[in-house]
């Protein structure tokens, strides 16, 4: 895919019990992006799991996506192919079912967590790239 004026965006977040970092490179991305798809996505990114970007996608799961969103349930599962396509979303090769999973948000696009932890997660992504082909 043709990437067009990609944009990073770095927070920084501390309190008293945590460091952590906000890190995300996928606006420059949105421009090829259908609405479902960025709705769909924008939701993943506000409930991942803090360091390993995890997220676990059932039918319960898109139909509360498709509600919060204001969109159908239909579009939010039409909308992974495609995010998995871009490599912005990956799935977990033991997740079994074809219309349920545990996908990955790509931490090169986005991260929040650890910069040690988002390291050992990019060489996940790059290891599981290496295996497909």
């Amino acid at each position: 895919g043709e990437l067009m004026d990609e944009k990073t965006i770095t927070y920084l977040v501390e309190n008293e019990k945590d460091f952590y970092i906000t890190y995300c490179k996928v606006l420059g991305l949105l421009k090829a992006m259908k609405l479902g798809e960025i709705k769909t996505l924008a939701w993943l990114v506000s409930t991942s799991h803090f360091n390993n970007n995890m997220v676990v996608v059932t039918s319960g799961v898109k139909k509360k996506i498709a509600q919060d969103m204001d969109i159908s349930v239909n579009t939010v599962t039409k909308a992974l192919s495609p995010l998995v396509e871009r490599e912005i979303l990956y799935r977990d090769t033991d997740s079994d079912s074809r219309r349920d999973g545990v996908y990955y948000i790509h931490p090169e696009y986005y991260w929040k967590g650890s910069l040690a932890e988002r390291k050992k997660m990019l060489r996940i992504a790059l290891e599981l790239k290496a295996k497909e082909k």
